[in-house]
């Protein structure tokens, strides 16, 4: 069934939203692999989750482009999508550079538990993700 255009071009729209907040994300990640204290142990395997996540946010928002209104997985993605930047952005927001200032530059945002947390949750982001980027080329495939 396919979706109606306006649903296809919001979709399209929350997704190239998340990953350009995702990408910004990044780089607030590798500026506090610069320069915060400890920072560099703790945020490496964030900071290679979220490239990985930016680059499936990237193949999804192709895919939206090439077929815009052929997403069988519509509401589905709009949940996964809203919940994805709720964490994004709270993990944006915890990161911009005024919070690798001061007295902040010597600790990392997240406790260690929390940080692994993070990293669970975004693996299954990218799986979700993954894996309707995945059935959706299988039905195109089959088309």
């Amino acid at each position: 069934m396919p979706v109606d255009p306006v649903t296809a071009v919001g979709l399209l729209g929350t997704v190239t939203q998340l990953a350009d907040l995702a990408l910004k994300l990044l780089l607030n990640l590798r500026t506090y692999y610069r320069n915060v204290h400890d920072g560099p142990t703790q945020s490496a395997q964030l900071h290679v989750e979220m490239d990985s996540l930016v680059d499936v946010l990237y193949r999804l928002q192709e895919t939206f482009e090439r077929n815009p209104t052929k997403n069988e997985f519509q509401p589905i993605l709009t949940d996964e999508l809203n919940s994805l930047r709720e964490l994004v952005n709270d993990l944006y927001t915890r990161t911009k550079p005024q919070e690798t200032s001061g007295m902040r530059r010597l600790s990392w945002p997240f406790h260690k538990t929390e940080n692994a947390e993070i990293i669970s949750k975004i693996e299954r982001f990218k799986g979700n993700l993954t894996l309707t980027l995945n059935i959706d080329q299988t039905y195109a495939a089959q088309i």
